[in-house]
């Protein structure tokens, strides 16, 4: 990463640590691409942070019968200030919504889930920033 110039030319790869909260992602966390940032300095990824933008992942659900899994979609997006969520979390919507019911008990449970983070996506925006900060040069 360029100190004051572009943050990437491609698609930045990180390992991000989690807080506490988000334990349970653990156990799936890898290596995880960020989209939305391409071409951005430093700068205007955090003037972007001030007006409102923010660093979001998504969960889908799929249910097999009396199995239900719930699990990351293995990519961190980066969502303007002036952009719509939803913009980057349909993909775990449209999974969620044609395979997640199907699971006896909690399939519906996590499907409602991963619908609303959909919408709104979980926000790992502190969890990223501290790591872009400590890894800045």
């Amino acid at each position: 990463l360029a100190g004051s110039g572009s943050m990437a030319k491609k698609r930045l790869k990180i390992e991000v640590p989690l807080k506490q909260r988000n334990k349970w992602l653990l156990k799936y966390y890898t290596i995880m691409e960020i989209k939305g940032i391409e071409n951005m300095t430093y700068q205007q990824l955090y003037a972007d942070i001030e007006k409102g933008g923010k660093f979001v992942m998504f969960t889908y659900t799929i249910s097999i019968v009396v199995m239900t899994f719930r699990r990351p979609i293995n990519t961190i997006y980066y969502v303007k200030s002036d952009e719509s969520t939803i913009k980057y979390g349909w993909s775990s919507l449209l999974i969620s919504l044609f395979l997640g019911w199907w699971g006896i008990p909690f399939g519906p449970i996590y499907t409602i889930q991963s619908i609303i983070r959909a919408f709104t996506g979980k926000n790992i925006t502190d969890d990223v920033v501290n790591h872009l900060e400590a890894n800045r040069n």
